[in-house]
């Protein structure tokens, strides 16, 4: 289960840019010029390196593409359990549950949610009998 301000966490971005400078700075070194280079073998140096550090960096990007789709996709999963769980609510289906798994926020709302169910479920009883 993560929260959501966990996945946006300073440490995580700052870990991920030292590990893409540390890949960049690797292909830089490996591709660094010596003075005995001619200008044919500078310039294809210089493509080869712009060519490595582009799909490095469309790499990381795909990833953190998927990263957050997949958060995305437990969270609208997650949200749209509570929904149908206020619905039954609603329709006074008090004994109606919910399976959050993957947002802890989404799980507190229901739990605080399933509290309130309960109070309103014994007030109910209450004015039935009388």
């Amino acid at each position: 289960m993560f929260k959501i301000n966990q996945i946006f966490t300073f440490k995580s971005l700052f870990l991920t840019l030292i590990i893409f400078f540390i890949i960049s700075l690797s292909i830089y070194f490996s591709l660094s010029p010596t003075s005995s280079d001619s200008v044919e073998e500078l310039r294809e140096k210089f493509n080869i390196l712009w060519i490595s550090l582009t799909l490095v960096s469309t790499l990381f990007m795909l990833f953190i593409f998927f990263i957050f789709k997949n958060a995305k996709d437990k969270f609208s999963n997650d949200l749209k359990e509570y929904t149908q769980y206020v619905e039954k609510i609603s329709n006074k289906d008090y004994k109606a549950s919910v399976q959050i798994k993957h947002s802890h926020e989404i799980l507190q709302l229901s739990i605080l949610q399933k509290n309130i169910v309960k109070r309103v479920h014994h007030r109910d009883k209450k004015a039935g009998k009388k």
